[in-house]
């Protein structure tokens, strides 16, 4: 029924819409008002990173990610220290940044001797993934001469097998896009989704694209930073004159759910798509995954 449903709204969309999406744009709209009209923005301000390793990077290292995952208090989940190795693996130099609860809480469990850093800092969890991106990128050594600056996030549980990692690596390295996804959502416009994001040097040495993502507001809720970062950054890339594509494109109709890793995973393991959600951990069909491929988090 509600794939009928789907069908029905994607054919004949409503005029009108429900209380509870009315008050939400609502609550953006004066979140914003507020901000612009007083006379200290506070979103456009970062809060202090507590920095545990400087961000230095080498002249060899043309390829770098800034890494954000978040915990409660400062430690390296599971799946982000094997994400972060394979990274390394790739010769893509990894700056890491822990969006926690407390900045001041004790280190007793964050242990990084195994994972050869570029970077690392402890930051409250203010902005999100987009806020973390923006400080670090913004830090960035003006002098760097990168091939590629990848963004990731801890959404994701991978790569799944090494074969895998390497498809998707030379993908990447083969693409002639200046902005590359992993994934691409048509809804509520089309975008890139943010959980991997890679950009070319053609994107990296445009000012206005460095003027842009350097300035980033640390906007309240995930639902604005989808909204006005995730959702819009794509079509900003696109409106300057440069190519956004995904890596892995699976064709589904209008009125189907649009959350690939979710509801067409069978279909992108077929493609070697090398992560899956970490929320499908927890199910049946997520465990049954990671043991096929021998991993466990």
């Amino acid at each position: 029924m509600s794939a009928l449903n789907r069908r029905r709204k994607a054919k004949l969309p409503s005029r009108y819409v429900s209380r509870a999406k009315f008050e939400d744009v609502e609550a953006k709209y004066q979140c914003l008002v507020s901000a612009i009209t007083s006379l200290e923005n506070s979103l456009a301000k970062q809060p202090e990173l507590r920095c545990l390793q400087p961000m230095s990077f080498q002249p060899k290292d043309k390829e770098v990610c800034l890494f954000v995952s978040y915990s409660p208090i400062a430690l390296i989940k599971p799946h982000v220290r094997h994400h972060i190795k394979a990274l390394r693996s790739a010769n893509i130099a990894v700056a890491l940044v822990i969006n926690v609860d407390d900045v001041n809480a004790d280190l007793t469990q964050l242990d990084v001797a195994d994972l050869d850093l570029s970077g690392l800092y402890i930051r409250p969890n203010v902005g999100f993934d987009f806020g973390a991106w923006s400080q670090l990128y913004a830090m960035l050594d003006a002098r760097a001469d990168l091939d590629r600056l990848y963004l990731a996030n801890d959404s994701m549980i991978g790569p799944l097998s090494e074969h895998m990692f390497k498809g998707m690596m030379e993908k990447i390295h083969h693409s002639s896009a200046d902005m590359v996804g992993l994934l691409g959502n048509p809804i509520p416009q089309f975008h890139l989704q943010s959980f991997f994001l890679v950009f070319n040097r053609s994107i990296l040495v445009d000012e206005r694209f460095q003027t842009f993502f350097k300035s980033l507001w640390c906007l309240p809720t995930k639902d604005m930073v989808i909204d006005f970062y995730e959702v819009r950054l794509t079509q900003l890339i696109q409106s300057c004159g440069f190519v956004a594509a995904p890596l892995y494109e699976i064709k589904t109709a209008a009125y189907q759910k649009t959350n690939l890793v979710i509801f067409n995973l069978d279909e992108l393991l077929e493609l070697d798509f090398p992560y899956v959600k970490t929320s499908m951990v927890t199910s049946a069909a997520g465990k049954k995954i990671l043991k096929s491929f021998n991993l466990s988090f």
